[in-house]
């Protein structure tokens, strides 16, 4: 793994780890779901997650009938 590509998997790791320790206590203790699946970005920015400009973010629940995917972006610099 070049130096590039591990930059962004130890960035990609500390969000991760941020995130863990923030949101799903929320979720559990003030039922805050609807809240963070009706506006994800501003629900983590309350929570002191910091994101780059220009950056989106989505939530979305799994259901009985619904299972959400999620393909990971390859660092350009990444090889096989």
């Amino acid at each position: 793994m070049n130096a590039e590509a591990e930059q962004a998997k130890q960035q990609i790791d500390e969000h991760e780890e941020q995130f863990t320790r923030s949101i799903p206590s929320r979720l559990v203790v003030d039922g805050s779901n609807e809240k963070l699946l009706a506006n994800a970005a501003e629900m983590l920015k309350a929570e002191g997650f910091e994101l780059q400009e220009g950056v989106t973010v989505k939530a979305v629940a799994n259901t009985d009938s619904a299972f959400h995917l999620v393909i990971l972006e390859r660092p350009q610099n990444c090889s096989d």
